[in-house]
């Protein structure tokens, strides 16, 4: 692998030629330990990265870029790294290291730190204080995800996430692979809301603390846990997930946060929430939850009875052959809860 090193320390000029040397085996050159101040050393890195990727027609599959300090972006328009054209494909380490004050505005698709991934992994990653404002696609770390890796990723402080539909905390529209050890820890005035409305048409929403909408297809989901607050339109508004797709397991998953759905037009709109999804798909495969629990609120505009305690919200089809197990137990298929594996 080559590896990128972002931020290194400028005590160590011989190692920072070092691995500007390997970086420019392929025609990259810039040599990421120049001391520019925090803020610019991650843009240069981010505008090389998009124009690399726009004229030269890189993925950067296969490479690591590592993050050797803190950075602070402060409240500057950011642009975001890949796009559905062009994804990053690459991996991403921060080693644990904390972006600061990521700010992005505007209606655009697929907006985040990252707009669009694809076969790589975002890991080891802390990011701290964000506001970020989009259409379809609006995420912190990436507006999708897609099959893309997420391993050990905070986001904390003051988090506003805004968008139209497919929006969370961390990532927004389609994860197609194993997320684990993702922690959403903000103040009480964060939040993430989508409104999936456009004149007299409402759209279904996909809105999640951490995930707008995830993929079929048997992934994981591990030791997850949020407090953001959660508003949606419509339909599709999880403490964590928009949607819980089938085949797909939720183990050790946690939601402290309040989640609202505000316009639904009739009650079986309503019913499509939940502390962890809004709602499940049961068009194949089995969903499984273990070890997940909600201790917020639920709150809708039209009075329901909350599917499955207000864990998971309502089934996506009426037909679907698919099966909620949780914690060993299946789900009932109508209003009522569960508890220690007994219907209420």
């Amino acid at each position: 692998l080559q590896y990128f090193i972002i931020g290194l320390a400028v005590l160590f000029p011989a190692l920072a030629s070092y691995f500007s040397g390997f970086a420019s085996n392929f025609g990259y050159t810039r040599n990421f330990s120049a001391s520019k101040g925090m803020c610019t050393e991650l843009k240069n890195v981010q505008t090389d990265i998009i124009n690399l990727m726009k004229e030269e027609a890189m993925d950067f599959a296969g490479e690591t870029f590592v993050l050797t300090k803190d950075i602070d972006l402060l409240g500057n328009k950011w642009t975001p790294i890949g796009n559905s054209t062009n994804p990053f494909k690459g991996t991403f380490d921060g080693q644990g290291h904390k972006i600061a004050n990521l700010r992005i505005t505007g209606n655009n698709s697929y907006v985040g730190l990252f707009g669009f991934t694809t076969n790589g992994e975002i890991k080891n990653l802390v990011v701290e204080n964000a506001k970020v404002s989009g259409y379809v696609g609006v995420g912190v770390v990436a507006g999708s995800p897609y099959t893309s890796k997420f391993n050990d990723i905070t986001v904390q402080g003051h988090v506003e996430v805004n968008g139209k539909f497919y929006v969370g905390g961390v990532g927004g529209y389609n994860a197609y692979a194993a997320w684990e050890d993702i922690t959403v820890d903000v103040d009480e005035t964060s939040y993430v809301n989508a409104n999936s409305i456009e004149g007299s048409t409402a759209y279904r929403t996909y809105v999640g603390g951490v995930c707008g909408f995830n993929g079929e297809g048997g992934h994981s989901f591990k030791n997850i846990t949020s407090n953001i607050d959660v508003k949606g339109s419509t339909i599709d508004v999880g403490g964590l997930f928009g949607i819980a797709h089938y085949g797909n397991k939720f183990e050790n998953c946690s939601c402290s946060g309040d989640v609202e759905i505000y316009a639904a037009e009739e009650a079986e709109e309503a019913q499509e929430i939940g502390g962890i999804a809004g709602v499940w798909n049961n068009g194949g495969a089995d969903v499984v939850f273990t070890n997940c629990t909600f201790t917020g609120t639920l709150k809708t505009n039209i009075a329901v009875d909350f599917y499955n305690g207000g864990l998971v919200g309502k089934p996506y089809s009426a037909t679907g052959k698919g099966k909620l197990i949780i914690d060993g137990y299946e789900a009932v298929a109508t209003g009522v809860g569960m508890k220690d594996g007994e219907y209420y």
